[in-house]
């Protein structure tokens, strides 16, 4: 791993190394039981998902909107492209949201991709340029650190 990584990730990577995400999965149990009545088999835990410690979510924006995120259509200040991932264009927070949440292409646990994801929910909350600038720099500068664009 890269000198520059957060402490976070090192931590968590060796996490990983030990725990399998089987493992993991296992270790959680019954929890994992569908909720639904009439439906059987075992839902994905949030241990594995690295939006999970973010308010419990899976995905950014997701299916449905809460009403104090009504920004998701906003652009960002700039665009990225993605050599990755088909030459994806993200344009605004709502492609930034699909991105973060492995829509394009699947992206390692850590600590930046959290860090990262509470700046894109916050410019969906506010809609301030500063916030809406912060976010979109910060998901170039993320892009750009795992040469995806």
């Amino acid at each position: 791993m890269p000198a520059h990584a957060y402490p976070d990730d090192l931590r968590q990577s060796r996490q990983d190394a030990r725990t399998l995400p089987m493992r993991q999965s296992q270790a959680a149990g019954p929890a994992l039981e569908s909720a639904r009545p009439g439906t059987s088999g075992i839902q994905a835990p949030d241990v594995l998902s690295a939006l999970s410690p973010i308010g419990g979510r899976d995905v950014l924006p997701g299916d449905i909107v809460p009403p104090d995120e009504v920004h998701w259509d906003a652009p960002l200040p700039v665009r990225i492209r993605l050599k990755a991932g088909g030459g994806v264009e993200i344009r605004t927070l709502r492609d930034a949201g699909h991105f973060i949440s492995g829509r394009y292409m699947t992206l390692e646990h850590s600590a930046a991709l959290q860090a990262l994801a509470v700046l894109i929910l916050t410019a969906a909350r506010t809609g301030h340029p500063d916030d809406m600038a912060d976010a979109g720099m910060r998901l170039h500068a993320y892009a750009r650190s795992l040469h995806l664009n």
